[in-house]
């Protein structure tokens, strides 16, 4: 490339990336951005590589870079850029970004564990995992994500995730308390989710009424929600109601694993019945 074009390159960039800082501005205040609305990925992340040359402190370079290795589908790329940006500042985009990749990590860690999968499945890379366990990716996760609500009080989903990460710290009624702010802001299509995630929180902390009022809330109840609402209607004593729930269950098993664990936890209730 001869030194004109290598000139009119940079100003194409430059330009580009004065483009990019205004509309990281304008998006902060939606607290959401998506590269779909792009037609140029390839030139914005030029830019982004661009700004990170210019100033390699510069957060909005490393958050944008983030966002389109996560867009693309690199997703130990984007953990990792995300990690950086929340070093260096607190970026509201960062830190949820970080906290999203957290809370599906250990979701996919959790679903591996109740179905005993081999450490390459699920489409969650060691690296992830290693960054969750090793490197305290929960506590960061927490740590910029209560940087993130402090600013912005009104994010469901910010809220939701770190409820969710308070209570895989057994700080369950901080958990507790993020979880129904989160309720309290979300519409009918997040409501589900949150209702399931503060009825478990509510079990753990042994308030079985109001755990099960939140499980009989969900609408459309699947496997996990139908055995939560039975285990909490058992711990309280409403038999019929856990029996019930647990026959829900079992039509949406997936395994015979599952069919069995809850054929097994019915009969315990039907002698429980001739018991009393």
């Amino acid at each position: 490339m001869g030194q004109l074009g290598t000139t009119l390159f940079h100003a194409r960039v430059s330009e580009y990336t004065v483009f990019i800082s205004v509309f990281f501005a304008f998006q902060k205040k939606m607290r959401f951005f998506s590269f779909e609305h792009f037609r140029r990925t390839d030139l914005a992340n030029k830019a982004f590589k661009e700004a990170q040359n210019q100033d390699p402190t510069f957060l909005q370079g490393w958050t944008g870079q983030a966002f389109i290795a996560e867009t693309y589908g690199y997703e130990d790329e984007a953990m990792d850029l995300f990690r950086h940006c929340i070093s260096l500042g607190n970026g509201l985009e960062a830190s949820l970004g970080y906290g999203h990749f957290i809370c599906k990590t250990l979701q996919v860690i959790s679903e591996k564990q109740k179905e005993n999968a081999a450490p390459h499945e699920k489409h969650t890379s060691s690296h992830s995992q290693y960054i969750v366990e090793k490197m305290y990716g929960v506590s960061v996760a927490v740590d910029s994500l209560t940087r993130y609500v402090e600013r912005v009080t009104n994010d469901p989903c910010a809220l939701n995730m770190l409820g969710v990460l308070y209570e895989r710290q057994n700080l369950l009624k901080s958990s507790k308390k993020m979880l129904t702010k989160s309720l309290k802001l979300s519409g009918p299509a997040e409501q589900n989710l949150v209702l399931a995630n503060l009825a478990r929180v509510l079990y753990k902390l042994e308030e079985l009424e109001a755990s099960i009022k939140c499980y009989q809330k969900v609408q459309s109840r699947d496997f996990e929600s139908n055995c939560g609402l039975a285990l909490s209607c058992w711990k309280a004593g409403k038999l019929e109601e856990a029996y019930g729930a647990y026959a829900e269950a079992l039509q949406m098993a997936k395994s015979g694993e599952q069919r069995s664990h809850i054929l097994a936890a019915m009969a315990t209730i039907a002698y429980k019945f001739q018991v009393i």
